[in-house]
């Protein structure tokens, strides 16, 4: 059934030395298969469309899937390893390149937190230097 869990994720990426701040918050569902944290919550877009959302991890990896009316984009997180993956957007298909430089996970009473820095490449351009942070608080 899983547990219930607020979803805080904040993120920056760093373009032109300016700083394009994101963050989300929403309520989501936590629970573990096959030795994998999975976290399922929803957002929505700036049209108020529903984006379907999941965050699986353990303590070598993250992938954070979203699910919408283009499709099913999935951006995957190792540390020390470059992962690359076809992404789309409502202007095409673009190769993205997520090259982990940090990738540290805690856990403690109240939650779970992720933190993760990253340089992102746009069809092998270099884009940004980017960071995340994903809390989940136990309700």
């Amino acid at each position: 059934m899983g547990r219930d869990v607020i979803v805080s994720i904040m993120g920056n990426h760093m373009v032109n030395d300016e700083n394009n701040p994101v963050e989300i918050l929403s309520k989501g569902k936590l629970y573990t298969r096959n030795g994998k944290t999975h976290i399922r919550y929803d957002e929505t877009d700036a049209e108020n469309n529903i984006i379907n959302c999941a965050i699986i991890y353990d303590d070598a990896s993250v992938h954070i899937r979203r699910s919408d009316s283009l499709g099913i984009n999935c951006m995957i997180f190792e540390k020390d390893r470059n992962c690359v993956t076809s992404y789309q957007t409502p202007f095409g298909k673009m190769i993205a390149g997520f090259s982990t430089r940090r990738l540290d996970i805690t856990r403690d009473k109240n939650g779970e937190s992720i933190m993760i820095d990253y340089m992102l490449d746009i069809n092998y351009t270099y884009v940004s230097d980017c960071n995340v942070e994903i809390r989940i608080s136990y309700i």
